[in-house]
Order: C-alpha cells, then structure tokens, then sequence
C-alpha cells in the first residue's frame, strides 16, 4: 500500500451548497477547548491563569452561566450580559467597539458567538455551516467592522432566515440591556428563538440540553436518483468480491451494500493508505484501502488531509505515546494486511470525531476507475462498513473533473451500460454477485425498468479498462469452481477406493 495526501481535489460545491469549513472546524476545537477545560473543575487559581492566558475577560461567570445546550441557558445569559452592562458606563454603539472596553475582541465573546450558533443548529436540527465575515454590520445606529463569523444553515425551514451573525446579536444585546435592571424584549434568547421553528418548540424541554445537531449530509436525493435507474443499471451497482474477500471482514462490505445504497448518508472521505494499484491504470483490479472520515459530516476534506497525513506517519514507526490506541493503529497502519472498521481516532490527535476505516474500493464506482486522495462516501449508523458512492451518483461536472485531473479518460458508468447494451455483463456469475438481483430490486424498483442508452453522454467510449476489471473477475470465479470441482472428484475418487478396499476385507 501507499499514501496519497498531498493531492487534494479542488472541492467545488457538487452534492450540496453547503460544504463543510474551515471555519468549522475551527470553531468546534474552540468549543471543545472551552468545554474540556470546565470538565476539569478548574480551581479559581487555575481560572485566573487561563484568563490571563486567553484574554478571558469575565470567563468565571460565563462558565456560570451553565452553557449546558438547553434553551434556558439563553436566559441565564442575558441575565449575565445585564450585570455586565452595569460594569461598563456609556456602554453605547458608539464605543462599543472602544479598545476601552474589555469585552471587545475577547475571547468571552468569541466563546459566546460560536455557542449561539451551535445551540440554534440543534434546536433547529440542522447543521451550523460557519464562515468568515468582514462586511460592516451596524449596532445601533452605528457602522463598525470587527473581525465575525457568521452562521449559515442548509434549510428547508419555509419563513425563518437561514443565517445568523452571532455576535451582531451579542453587542445588540448590551447595548438595550436596560438600565434599571430589567431585561428589554430584544435580548439574545428572543433573537434565537426567532430562528426556530415553532413546531419544535412546542415539543422541547427548555431545561434539557438539545440533541448533537445531525449529521451534515452531502446532498444525495434518492428519489430522484433512483427513479431515474433502470435495468443497465443492476450490472453497474452489483460488486463481484474477489477471491481473496472470502475469508476477511472486508466480504460483511458487500452483504451492507443493499442497506447503504437504501439509507445510506453521504461525508467526504480521504485516504490514509491504499494498494498501490488503486491510482495506476495499468491495474484494475478492486483493492482495500485505509479512510479517515467524519461521520457528522462537518470536517471539510483539508483538515482530514491534515490529520491523514498525521496517521500515515506512524507507519513503520513507533509513536513516543504511552496511548494504546494510537500504538494499536500504528501497528496496524504498518501492517497492510489487518483491518480496523471505524476506528475512533484518539483526543490526543484531534477531539473531532473522526473515524478511520478500512474498506474495499470497488474500481468500477469511480468516475474512471482511478483512485483520488478524497471522495464522498456512503455511511450508516447501522453498521460500521462503508462504501463509496457510485460516481453516478455525483454532480456531472465534479464527475468529468475528477476524470480530467488524473488524465485518464475512460469512463466507468459508460463501459458497464455499453457491455449491458449487447447482454448482461455479469451473466452467467450471478450468484456470485453482491448485492443480489431481487435484493436491489426490492429496494429500487426502477432498476426492473427498461434500459435505455441514450440518455448518458461519456467522457469516453473507451472500455478497455472496463472490460479487463469484468474478465478478471469472471478469471477468479472460474479458478475458484474449478477448485471446488477438483476437490468433489476427489472425494468421489477417495470413497470409491474406501469401497473397493472394503470389498477386499
């Protein structure tokens, strides 16, 4: 096997508007870091020195306030932000932004912004897409740029916005904060709960902290995707394991293949390692290879790279850590020839969820049968295997890039419907097949349609590589019946000399 991360494909949106950030991420490790940080019960000593660290102004009581993800939460807040204000005379738009003041570029305030926007993710069960900001935004009546974020939401929410600009809301917040100690109607909890929907409150204990928001999926519209299946399609989704599957864990990929393609969520997913015949056109056959990915689907496909790249590292090298998990996957990155299947990097190397796994790349389900460093998968909370998404399944234009970007023209989904044209690809092999015809016609009934072929327009009408990937299949299969008829004349042989022996007794 080999590593390939330093080859990152230009991610241009393509399953959905909304791809994962930087800027995400980003806020995600800030929280993290605020919240382990309070896991810890830290004395006050140790509170002031991480104040004196981080410029974090009023840190005590925000940590007060018990940031715990429930609406209420909100209340406590604005109950805060109003003692703050009576800190601060002449806290007006006008010298909000004043070096003067201490909340002004604080790290209290960034704290603050990045939970707003997650809490409003989970309370409107969408996942916070966060981005940089350096437009001006007025407070009050006035005009001043600061460094923001804002927050966006990949929504189907019919009248409520689709953005927020936490700390926008922070400032507005102070600045009507009134001064006889009663709250005014613009605070920060009527802010957000503007931006929910009412049928979910309704239904929500303000008390509880709110569920982890679900995961970012890249958009993947089953609906319409599989109602545009038809017959040609059967040969092209079916996977023909190959001989050396029969015996690893990698062969429970293909029995899950049915219930990825049916329920299945899309993420990116970036190589660790692979067999190194993935990337050569000169192999075709199907290979395992090593992914990291995110099943919440936040991480964009950079910061996978990065931490990628951090785990190939420790292939043929000990890691000086104490960590048995990371020794654990050293040894097996090393190795080539074990599996790990969702294997839960450690905290040490990034308190973002991620997970690395091994899994078998189907050649035929890439736009042109060559391995990339990145590409989306299909995941499920069911079942810890995965797959990749068949490249039909993909944006026509991020399709025809990937085939561009690796000079090599020949096209996958083209080969298997032009072999389809003339008689089943796979016939005669149809036991061997996974998943099984009826199996997918039962999930997706369009696939018993009529096939029709003009409707595919091809990077390339070459099938040179198409058909050789199909024959080497067929050439194991073939091998591995003629095995087994070899050992069943061998016992018919072997209890015909029993019984001639016996006759001799």
């Amino acid at each position: 096997m080999t590593s390939c991360t330093t080859s990152i494909n230009s991610q241009k949106p393509f399953l959905t508007s909304n791809q994962p950030t930087v800027e995400t991420v980003n806020v995600l490790l800030t929280l993290d870091d605020f919240f382990s940080d309070m896991s810890k019960k830290l004395s006050s000593n140790e509170l002031d020195d991480l104040t004196k660290r981080h410029d974090f102004i009023y840190e005590k009581e925000l940590r007060d306030c018990n940031l715990d993800y429930s609406l209420n939460s909100l209340k406590r807040i604005d109950e805060w932000l109003l003692t703050v204000k009576t800190r601060l005379p002449d806290f007006t738009e006008y010298r909000i932004f004043s070096s003067e003041y201490p909340l002004h570029n604080s790290s209290t305030i960034e704290i603050l912004s990045y939970y707003l926007g997650e809490i409003i993710g989970r309370a409107r069960r969408e996942a916070p897409v966060w981005y940089p900001d350096a437009s001006d935004h007025c407070i009050g009546d006035q005009t001043a740029l600061t460094e923001n974020m804002f927050v966006e939401f990949d929504s189907d929410i019919q009248d409520l916005c689709d953005f927020f600009v936490p700390k926008q809301v922070i400032y507005q917040a102070l600045i009507i904060a009134s001064d006889d100690g009663v709250l005014q109607d613009q605070t920060i909890w009527q802010s957000v709960l503007e931006l929910v929907p009412s049928t979910i409150l309704r239904n929500t204990d303000f008390n509880q902290p709110l569920p982890p928001v679900p995961t970012m999926e890249l958009k993947f519209d089953r609906e319409i995707e599989f109602a545009n299946l038809d017959r040609a399609d059967l040969a092209y989704l079916q996977m023909m394991p190959p001989k050396w599957m029969k015996d690893d864990v990698l062969y429970e990929q293909m029995n899950q293949l049915s219930k990825l393609y049916k329920t299945g969520k899309v993420v990116w997913a970036h190589v660790v390692q692979a067999n190194k015949m993935l990337w050569s056109f000169d192999q075709t056959y199907s290979c395992p290879a090593e992914v990291l990915y995110d099943p919440t689907g936040r991480t964009p496909v950079s910061y996978l790279a990065e931490i990628a790249h951090e785990l190939y590292t420790f292939k043929n090298n000990i890691p000086d850590t104490d960590d048995i998990e990371i020794l654990k996957y050293a040894e097996h990155i090393t190795d080539e020839h074990t599996r790990m299947l969702g294997f839960d990097i450690p905290n040490s190397i990034t308190p973002l969820p991620l997970k690395s796994t091994s899994m078998f790349v189907w050649r035929l389900h890439l736009p042109n049968g060559i391995l990339q460093s990145s590409f989306p998968i299909l995941i499920s909370d069911e079942t810890a295997e995965v797959t990749v998404l068949p490249a039909k399944f993909w944006d026509p234009a991020y399709y025809d890039e990937w085939i561009q970007d690796s000079y090599f023209e020949e096209d996958m989904y083209y080969g298997v419907r032009k072999l389809y044209e003339s008689d089943n690809p796979w016939k005669g092999y149809e036991k061997h097949l996974r998943p099984q015809v009826t199996e997918l016609i039962d999930d997706i009934p369009s696939l018993a349609n009529k096939a029709s072929f003009n409707s595919y327009k091809p990077t390339s009408t070459d099938m040179d590589f198409v058909t050789e990937s199909i024959q080497q299949n067929f050439a194991e299969a073939k091998q591995e019946s003629t095995s087994f008829i070899k050992i069943v004349i061998g016992v018919i042989i072997f209890i015909n000399i029993l019984y001639v022996l016996k006759s001799f007794v």
